[in-house]
């Protein structure tokens, strides 16, 4: 075996490993419920996910769950190995390999990515999708493979659709100058749709799949999406994904943040500023840079309008890899300050390190609403009666909270009136005007935003 392949195994393992330590066992919100029930019974007509279905991510982590025996260790396992084919993938993309000095760089700037690293744990399908989309970006630019790249790009719309805006330019100039491989990369492409599309309209059904379809997508465009439609301020929208980009996405500083995030975004900045004339003039020149450069513009522009980049700020993850490219670019860059970029850059490295175990280590704590839902089903009283809104009472109820829910929608309040005298009523999220009952306590929940963005704070009143 040669040092690059002892290499690679060496990362596999440290990957998977690191990924296994630190799963979680608890359902931390409710798009991670769906997926986790779709590893039990898979039915899109019941959001087990929600269309577009995830169909090839799904059935990979319900194929290792069959083996493991637990679904939280084969999302760790899923997350652990496409942790690995990022790495490499990014490697192949910037022409490094993992033993040289820049290619150790990557490597281990994405291993301890926190958004790498904390959806590598969640529930959820992004990291498996990033992988897929990295993979089939490098085989499509670098010209050797591009119908295995054409044949990635189909499958990527089954692991995760949304991300096809970053793979479109790349198919297209690939189909485009492509005279011999033309027909073949659409052919393979159109394969890669098959593959997974066949067995999921087996499975749901042409007509249930289509009125899936229709209510997602309208929902997700102009119901409660959280697009541009449904969230229409601009500067909200551009404030929360800057947050998303550089917060979340880098772990660097951001309003309340540790010191750490500080120290790590300062000292890349003494890395990266001085060098940052001749890092653009150097990235312009390269044609691959130049692609790599309109995808995530392209991308860009499709979270800013079309995601829930207010509230989900995962939806940034395909633009940060190639901004990990870009620091190490400016790392390795000559310069008069070589010396103090040098030391600024090992603080980077240091404090970024620290920032993600932090970031890891609270995961395996509870989230906000798990903590509710703890607190709720310790309490074990046969007249409980729980006030909140439909997706909190999904999550309860899926979860075998046994309460009378009420759940308010649009503001009526009307159900209140029907709650017995002397039940014990349980308001999630806002306080209620009861004429009749009085406050008896009020909690706060919460888990670190830098976490999971999804309900950080979440307050309950017992009356």
């Amino acid at each position: 075996m040669t040092l690059q392949s002892q290499t690679s195994l060496i990362a596999l393992i440290l990957c998977v490993f690191s990924r296994l330590l630190t799963a979680i066992y608890y359902i931390e919100d409710p798009d991670s419920l769906r997926f986790a029930l779709s590893t039990v019974d898979y039915d899109v007509a019941h959001l087990q996910p929600h269309f577009p279905a995830y169909p090839v991510f799904c059935w990979l982590v319900k194929t290792i769950m069959l083996l493991v025996g637990s679904y939280a260790v084969a999302f760790a396992v899923v997350g652990g190995l496409m942790t690995w084919v990022i790495m490499l993938s990014l490697l192949a993309i910037a022409r490094e390999s993992l033993i040289s000095r820049r290619g150790l760089v990557i490597a281990g700037l994405v291993f301890f990515n926190p958004m790498v690293w904390l959806m590598g744990n969640r529930y959820m399908p992004d990291v498996t999708g990033l992988a897929c989309l990295l993979g089939s970006y490098y085989l499509l630019t670098n010209g050797r493979r591009p119908v295995l790249g054409g044949f990635l790009a189909g499958l990527l719309a089954g692991i995760r659709l949304s991300y096809m805006p970053f793979a479109v330019l790349p198919w297209i100039r690939t189909v485009w100058v492509s005279r011999l491989n033309r027909s073949q990369v659409l052919g393979a492409s159109a394969l890669g749709v098959i593959v997974w599309v066949v067995p999921l309209i087996g499975i749901t059904g042409w007509s249930e799949l289509v009125e899936a379809a229709h209510v997602q997508v309208a929902g997700h465009f102009v119901e409660f999406g959280g697009t541009v439609v449904t969230e229409p301020d601009w500067s909200t929208r551009f404030s929360k994904l800057s947050e998303g980009i550089v917060a979340d996405g880098l772990g660097l500083y951001w309003t309340h943040r540790h010191i750490a995030t500080a120290l790590a975004g300062i000292t890349l900045v003494v890395v990266v500023l001085p060098v940052l004339s001749g890092l653009v003039k150097e990235v312009i020149k390269d044609p691959f840079w130049r692609i790599q450069l309109a995808s995530w513009g392209i991308y860009l522009l499709w979270v800013f309008f079309g995601q829930n980049v207010i509230h989900k700020s995962r939806h940034v993850l395909p633009l940060i890899p190639l901004i990990l490219l870009i620091i190490v670019q400016a790392a390795f860059i000559d310069s008069k300050a070589r010396r103090i970029r040098q030391l600024a850059f090992v603080l980077f490295v240091t404090a970024h390190s620290y920032i993600t175990l932090n970031l890891v280590a609270q995961h395996k704590g509870p989230s906000a609403i798990y903590q509710v839902k703890q607190h709720l089903a310790d309490m074990n009283a046969p007249d409980l009666h729980v006030v909140t809104v439909p997706l909190i009472e999904y999550y309860l109820a899926s979860q075998s909270v046994e309460a009378t829910y009420i759940v308010i929608e649009g503001g009526d309040l009307s159900q209140l009136d029907q709650i017995p005298t002397g039940s014990l009523v349980v308001s999630i999220g806002s306080p209620i005007d009861f004429s009749d009952r009085q406050l008896k306590s009020r909690k706060i929940f919460y888990h670190n935003p830098y976490v999971n963005r999804m309900w950080p704070e979440i307050d309950i009143y017992e009356y």
